[in-house]
């Protein structure tokens, strides 16, 4: 049974690691729109970590689709909160 429902079983600190070191990183839209949400040290940091690991990032063609149809959008949101803050 553990084999069948892994996903609910805590992996070992090892896998863990093994998975950081060797895996294709992929983004979905709303990661990147983040960054406009983000504060600017947040979205520092977030970007020296994209960098990091930018030999294994994987951008898929709708996800860039998506980023930029709404990323007006999401800046002008973004501005209109904080300005009613």
């Amino acid at each position: 049974m553990k084999n069948r429902f892994a996903a609910y079983y805590e992996l070992p600190e090892s896998r863990i690691k093994e998975i950081w070191a060797d895996s294709l990183i992929v983004f979905d839209t709303n990661a990147l729109l983040n960054l406009y949400r983000y504060n600017k040290a947040t979205r520092e940091e977030f970007i020296r970590l994209l960098k990091s690991y930018k030999s294994r990032l994987w951008l898929p063609y709708q996800v860039g689709k998506e980023f930029h149809c709404n990323r007006e959008m999401v800046i002008k949101d973004t501005y209109e909160a904080y300005q009613k803050l």
